[in-house]
């Protein structure tokens, strides 16, 4: 194995492999629940939660939060503290959810659809930034 794909860190005296994110980490996964006349959407991948009117609402903020979150982390303000946010995950109760309702989901195409709770999962919203 060559060092040529490893960066020293001049600080620390030690080498470190540079971030490349996998094609899975570049998938939030999301939690959308109908409570009362609102919609409530959790990201596992960063422990976000927004809440709206409509689903389409809920969702639009949900991307325009990760997208700030993300771009904070990484150019912004929190730059320094990148790693712990971008490895923040959502909390076990709201796993547990996810998967129970995954499970709920499952059986009920067999015997009928619920409207009240959305998995999905989409690409993070990033813009990909080409060189000369």
């Amino acid at each position: 194995m060559s060092l040529t794909n490893f960066q020293a860190d001049p600080v620390r005296e030690r080498v470190v492999r540079p971030v490349t994110p996998t094609p899975v980490q570049l998938i939030v996964r999301c939690l959308a629940e109908r409570k009362g006349g609102n919609w409530q959407i959790f990201s596992l991948e960063f422990g976000l939660a927004v809440q709206g009117e409509s689903l389409q609402d809920a969702k639009r903020r949900m991307e325009l939060m990760i997208s700030s979150y993300v771009y904070d982390a990484l150019v912004g303000e929190d730059r320094e503290h990148a790693g712990d946010l971008l490895n923040r995950k959502a909390t076990f109760g709201v796993y547990v959810k996810y998967y129970l309702a995954e499970l709920q989901l499952r059986v009920q195409r067999i015997w009928g659809v619920s409207n009240d709770t959305v998995l999905f999962s989409e690409p993070l919203p990033l813009a990909p930034i080409c060189a000369p």
